[in-house]
């Protein structure tokens, strides 16, 4: 069992809160929003996007396949729509295409406008094709660009480019270098719509592909993210999609956990699942029509992203198998070679960072490009993956990504000296911490409860850059419900609920250890974060633990009415 260990100092929910994410509580409870025009280059896009209107050019819109690049670009078909001039927008194929602007879609494109979203800053040599035809071209991105020998920015010859990571003088002072490429679509809108039904519903596409990215829930951001949940929650109809997806998925409650944990995977399950899957959700997302086209269409991107799930749990238990059987792991990264589908490579990566406390790569054979190995890597910690690999470039045929994900591709005959110099690299510990930490410790009572998730959702969106709390309690007595203490869930059992005064103990891949090595205690410690859980219109207060443990003080059962009554009974019949 992991140590327990305080973190921090504070004394309160707000202090650790404050604590955890660097802001006041005036910040958190009011964000304030940035003026679209603070954000250097919106401005000048706008002009350049109007010029093309009213020169009635062609207007191309490159997105891309994950939740982040189906919303921006859905913002900006309404925008552009909204304007008199729908544009062509183009989704790369994950397998054929690859990520962002492609030759192919170059070579497609001869005149008007392009307008690249949530990718475009590693495109030097499309962007330049684009330009000697004549083609503008504007960059609308938040991924880290190119660099030269020399560690200085290599940029796309772009009319405009948008994006707050390529200009070392862009300063939070005046504006604001966390957004995704839905939150920047968000801010370009507002410079170009009027109508505050378009922009509402651009706020919850917005916030959507801010959270489904995970990008930093402060500043601009959580301002997004806030008004979009209130909109949506004022009147699903906003984006009808969202009303079948939510049926699909069971969501009784729009929260920021919903959109994270179901909304942003079924819109990526297209995506992963389809060469040319990203344009479901992109329809979906895009449409202002509630209609039995869309929902069935939703329905399918559902099935998707079940189907999704069932291919993660084969693989991953594969991955384990390879990493140990290999001895993948040591003081450096991991990083592993398979015949994995495309598509899932890269939320694999992510399970296997974690897994093995360390960033991962996933590099996969199936690509479908010949001759071409295409992967996904993620960080663990603070490990800054695409600086990470930096020196590895030389050997890449594509890099794009930032600090916490990356996409590349390599010539299958540099794999080897790919692999050996990943294994090289060097710089994580081997022995990860095994502690457990927590922001503060409470008691067990559903009345504390109830005070503290009330608490809690007054600072809401949680997430990246603003993480729940974590609450240590001890002698949290539990309450049968129908003869149990506890009830295991999930297809293969492996989960649990446990049942406390007033409030529900939910601890995933918990069950074995709870009915095994703790023996079914009915009085136990725990680590976890509260929230509230909605099923069919019935709120139920929850702990979602991440550590259990036995009670040492098993005195505590008398103090549930019924646990009294139970041990009394059991008293008499023992005599």
């Amino acid at each position: 069992m992991a140590e327990w260990k305080k973190k921090g100092n504070a004394s309160t929910v707000e202090d650790v809160i404050q604590e955890n994410c660097g802001l006041s509580a005036d910040e958190l409870l009011n964000p304030k929003p940035v003026d679209s025009r603070a954000i250097k280059g919106m401005d000048e896009m706008a002009a350049l996007i109007k010029e093309a209107i009213d020169k009635r050019q062609r207007v191309t819109v490159i997105g891309d396949y994950d939740a982040d690049g189906i919303t921006s670009s859905a913002i900006l078909h309404q925008t552009l729509a909204y304007l008199g001039k729908p544009p062509v927008v183009k989704l790369p194929r994950r397998m054929s295409d690859g990520y962002g602007l492609s030759a192919q879609m170059v070579n497609e494109i001869s005149s008007g406008l392009v307008i690249t979203v949530d990718n475009g800053i590693s495109a030097i040599d499309e962007v330049a094709t684009l330009r000697a035809k004549g083609v503008d071209v504007c960059i609308l991105d938040h991924h880290l660009p190119t660099k030269d020998e020399f560690g200085g920015n290599v940029l796309p010859q772009a009319n405009v480019i948008v994006n707050p990571h390529v200009d070392p003088e862009y300063s939070d002072a005046y504006a604001f270098r966390h957004y995704c490429g839905a939150g920047l679509s968000y801010k370009l809108a507002e410079l170009l719509v009027t109508d505050q039904k378009l922009l509402d519903r651009a706020a919850v596409l917005a916030a959507i592909g801010t959270v489904a990215d995970v990008s930093p829930l402060i500043g601009d951001n959580r301002a997004i993210v806030k008004k979009g949940i209130e909109l949506i929650r004022k009147d699903a109809s906003v984006i009808p999609a969202l009303s079948a997806l939510n049926e699909l998925a069971g969501i009784y409650l729009f929260n920021e956990e919903s959109i994270g944990y179901k909304i942003g995977p079924i819109l990526n399950a297209g995506g992963r699942m389809e060469d040319d899957g990203a344009k479901y959700g992109f329809w979906i997302m895009a449409t202002a029509k509630d209609s039995l086209e869309m929902r069935n269409m939703a329905s399918m991107l559902f099935q998707m992203n079940e189907e999704r799930k069932t291919l993660m749990a084969e693989w991953e238990t594969k991955i384990e198998r390879i990493v140990v059987d290999e001895c993948l792991y040591g003081n450096f990264p991991v990083c592993v070679y398979a015949d994995i589908p495309e598509g899932i490579v890269g939320p694999l990566a992510g399970r296997l960072a974690e897994d093995m406390k360390a960033p991962a790569i996933i590099l996969t054979n199936s690509s479908g490009e010949p001759g071409i190995i295409k992967g996904s890597g993620r960080t663990y910690g603070k490990a800054d993956i695409r600086e990470l690999i930096r020196p590895l470039d030389s050997l890449l045929t594509r890099v794009g990504g930032h600090s916490s994900a990356i996409g590349l591709s390599l010539k299958a005959s540099d794999l080897e000296e790919f692999l050996n110099s990943a294994a090289g690299l060097g710089g994580f510990d081997s022995e990860p911490d095994e502690t457990a930490w927590y922001d503060l410790e409470i008691d067990g009572k559903g009345s504390t409860i109830k005070e503290l998730e009330r608490t809690c959702q007054k600072y809401a969106p949680f997430g990246e850059g603003n993480p729940k709390p974590v609450f240590m309690a001890r002698n949290v007595v539990l309450s049968p419900r129908y003869g149990q203490h506890y009830k295991v869930m999930g297809s293969d059992g492996s989960h649990l609920k446990l049942h406390g005064d007033g409030f529900d103990v939910v601890a995933f891949g918990k069950a074995g250890e709870f009915t095994g090595e703790m023996g079914e205690p009915h009085v136990v410690d725990l680590i976890g974060t509260i929230s509230k859980n909605r099923f069919q219109f019935k709120d139920t207060l929850q702990i979602q633990a991440t550590d259990l443990a036995v009670s040492k003080n098993t005195s505590r059962q008398t103090d549930s009415p019924l646990m009294a009554a139970l041990a009394a009974r059991n008293a008499v019949f023992a005599k």
